[in-house]
């Protein structure tokens, strides 16, 4: 259990970064297409342990055209979503090469690209960390 928890309260959640999906071929050491068997494994392998809720980290999809990136969206997010828990996401740079924020949010279910909640006595934060050093942020087509 965590500290600040009510007794009997434990807290568990899952996480899971840079999944990269995208229907292309692998390019170095990114295998976009296995990021479906990765993600389908993550969920299997967590729903029987109900954790209280599951995050995605960033870089959900890979860089493509709009129309590609809103069937990898549907794809890897039917897959995340099997931990059958509430999801979180973390917007990547990757995650908005063509789409705007909120275009990537209404395809999550998020209402934000930050936000928080609590679970038991514990607030969890996620941030929106997609600013470039002069603090313009990474958005549709502006990630580099």
């Amino acid at each position: 259990s965590i500290p600040g928890c009510a007794a009997g309260q434990p807290v568990s959640f899952a996480l899971i970064t840079d999944i990269h999906y995208a229907d292309k071929h692998q390019a170095g050491t990114r295998n976009y297409r296995a990021s479906i068997r990765k993600t389908r494994l993550f969920a299997k392998t967590l729903a029987p342990k109900k954790p209280s809720f599951a995050v995605e980290l960033g870089d959900f999809i890979d860089q493509a055209a709009k129309e590609d990136e809103i069937a990898y969206v549907r794809t890897i997010n039917a897959e995340f979503t099997a931990v059958g828990v509430p999801c979180h996401y973390v917007i990547g740079n990757h995650d908005v090469a063509t789409f705007s924020r909120d275009e990537l949010l209404s395809r999550t279910g998020e209402k934000a690209p930050w936000n928080s909640f609590s679970h038991g006595y514990l607030h969890f934060v996620v941030l929106d960390a997609n600013f470039k050093g002069d603090f313009s942020r990474y958005d549709e087509g502006n990630i580099n």
